[in-house]
């Protein structure tokens, strides 16, 4: 390898990791969007309905769906970081 391509693979680095940052960031805030919109809704069921099961009910379904989202953002950057090394390194 040239020691010319060294620097470019360096900026390509930086670029990927900076654009996995960036993806990263807005996926969070989207996440922390969501939660308190339905934190928020569950309250309000809450106020004006005031039944347990339901509250719970949507307590479990917040829950769940925060966990997936978890383990969908973990997947996704996962697979961004691997192809980012694998763009990099310029793996066939």
């Amino acid at each position: 390898m040239d020691m010319q391509k060294k620097p470019m693979i360096r900026f390509k680095v930086i670029v990927v990791e900076a654009l996995v940052v960036v993806v990263l960031v807005v996926v969070l805030v989207v996440v922390v969007v969501a939660v308190v919109f339905v934190v928020v809704a569950a309250l309000l069921l809450l106020v004006v309905l005031i039944k347990l099961v339901l509250v719970v009910l949507v307590f479990v379904v917040v829950a769940t769906v925060a966990i997936v989202v978890v383990i969908v953002v973990a997947l996704v950057v996962i697979v961004l970081l691997g192809v980012g090394v694998a763009l990099v390194l310029e793996v066939p």
